[in-house]
Formats: structure tokens, C-alpha cells, sequence
């Protein structure tokens, strides 16, 4: 049994070793190719992810491209999940939980140019990042 644990670190570090890097523009691109990518997503990096444009631009490019025709008016959080590449892996709506308004936030999220990376240590990592807007 103690051989068996002391041989899954070294069996991790072999599978991770052989990672690929992601070399996507777009969410269509990272889409098209497999990605072997860490589950691990930073909430507070030293260097925090940031959209080209700015953050104004991020919020209005999510709100023109919302197509939403659900009830619900008002203020929405939605937490983005960049890679270390830039690429906005995921869109979580984390407040109002409405299902219909999430799979709207995802589509919207889905044409996000690329971001500008978290860094850690000067190194670039995976990334939460959140962003209020309003419906």
C-alpha cells in the first residue's frame, strides 16, 4: 500500500508534464482543438487578468451581445474563467441563479476577445475573474 501511495505523485507529475499549450485567438478556436489544462483556477493572483479594452468595454460587450427575454431586470454577477493563454474557458452567472439567463451569459461570453492573462510569479495562470452587469 505505501508503494502504491508513493507512486501516484510521481505518476501525476509524468501526466502533467506532457501538457500542451493552447495557442487559441478565440473561444471557437480553443473549442476546435483538446486542451490538456489544469483544473486549478486562482480567485486572487498577483497580476489579475485584464480585457484589452478595459473594463468598460468588457461590461459593454457582454451586455450588447446578451440575447435575454426572461423576467428578470436589474444587477447580474457573472465569473469568468480565464486560462493562463488568455481564453475565456467558462461563464458562471453567480447571482440571480436563472438558467435561461446563464446559457444568454455564455453565448455572449463566448465572442469576449482574448484577455490579457493573471500572472503569478510572473508566470501565467488560470484565473477568476468577475464582472457585474447590468440587465
Amino acid at each position: 500500500m505505501k508503494r502504491f501511495l508513493l507512486t501516484l505523485p510521481v505518476l501525476a507529475a509524468l501526466i502533467f508534464t506532457g501538457a500542451k499549450n493552447c495557442n487559441a485567438n478565440t473561444n471557437e478556436e480553443f473549442n476546435k482543438v483538446i486542451v490538456c489544462d489544469t483544473a486549478v483556477y486562482y480567485m486572487s493572483v498577483e497580476e489579475m487578468p485584464s480585457y484589452p479594452d478595459g473594463t468598460g468595454a468588457l461590461v459593454n460587450d457582454i451586455t450588447k451581445n446578451i440575447s435575454y427575454s426572461g423576467d428578470y431586470k436589474g444587477r447580474a454577477i457573472v465569473q469568468l474563467k480565464i486560462g493562463y493563454d488568455g481564453v475565456v474557458r467558462e461563464a458562471v452567472l453567480v447571482r440571480p441563479k436563472d438558467a435561461v439567463l446563464e446559457e444568454a451569459v455564455n453565448k455572449a461570453c463566448k465572442s469576449l476577445k482574448k484577455f490579457n492573462p493573471g500572472k503569478q510569479n510572473g508566470n501565467p495562470v488560470n484565473a477568476l475573474f468577475a464582472v457585474p452587469i447590468a440587465l
